[in-house]
């Protein structure tokens, strides 16, 4: 199951991953708008979701890193700059296989890159 963060929960995102039928729940549907990472990141964690999201500063940013790490979550920011939410969708679908094949070799936690041409890439966290 993938969770959409709120940078990726869009319209046509749900349409397009409901159309593939992809099991997964929406950032806006589950936690207020407010609601801190600390605590969200974990309850989906517990649910075995895997993160989706567009927040590319992530993998610089040492406490996010570090939330990202205790709360044992896989995550994937999707990397391309300036997409419509056509282009986001196009985007996830088309990664869907290699998204689906990572989970299945990387344990959690982990942070990967994915490509507007739908490759998947692992990003090294600091120990």
């Amino acid at each position: 199951m993938f969770f959409l963060d709120r940078t990726v929960a869009t319209r046509r995102v749900r349409e397009a991953l409901r159309a593939q039928q992809v099991s997964f729940l929406a950032h806006p549907d589950e936690f207020q708008p407010d609601t801190p990472d600390t605590e969200w990141l974990p309850a989906i964690t517990t649910r075995g979701g895997f993160v989706l999201t567009q927040e590319r500063r992530i993998r610089y940013n040492p406490l996010e890193q570090q939330a990202l790490l205790a709360s044992g979550v896989g995550a994937f920011i999707v990397v391309a700059k300036d997409l419509s939410g056509a282009a986001l969708a196009e985007c996830l679908v088309r990664a869907l296989p290699a998204l689906r094949r990572f989970v299945r070799q990387h344990p959690r936690p982990f942070l990967a890159k994915v490509y507007v041409d739908g490759s998947v890439q692992r990003v090294t966290l600091p120990s």
